[in-house]
């Protein structure tokens, strides 16, 4: 199903870059162990089956080349977004990347629906009481 990425929820925006931030994290977990698994997913705090599902999920493969600091965004993203940088435990780069990503998201919908925040929360699939939320937490200065 092809989806306009205009339309994405935010939500899935911000899954599939947190996806995509997992997978370069725990690439460079298991470049730093020489590919050894159970190092990687201490290094990572979580544990080994954790590590192994992320793998299929996010397609990790050892040897791969991938660009360290920054990454594409995912689809209804526009430009890209910082990965931490290190090897951070997964659920801090979950929600350092969720921050960034949703922030993004969401200034660029309000600039695109010229700050209508009814139409910004029905294009990012989000409740007009979430969007007001959020607009709070990210510090999101109005025009």
């Amino acid at each position: 199903m092809d989806e306009n990425p205009a339309t994405l929820p935010l939500r899935q925006i911000a899954n599939q870059a947190v996806k995509i931030a997992e997978g370069e994290m725990i690439d460079r977990a298991l470049r730093a162990t020489r590919g050894n698994k159970q190092k990687a997913a201490k290094l990572l705090q979580i544990d080994y089956k954790t590590l192994f599902n992320k793998m299929k999920v996010t397609s990790v493969t050892m040897g791969l080349e991938s660009p360290y600091g920054t990454a594409s965004g995912p689809a209804g993203f526009r430009g890209r977004f910082e990965i931490p940088v290190g090897i951070l435990p997964l659920w801090t780069v979950a929600q350092f990347v969720t921050f960034e990503v949703e922030k993004a998201a969401i200034e660029t919908a309000l600039a695109s629906c010229k700050w209508d925040k009814g139409e910004t929360a029905r294009q990012l699939g989000i409740h007009g009481k979430t969007l007001a939320n959020k607009i709070k937490k990210y510090k999101i200065a109005g025009r």
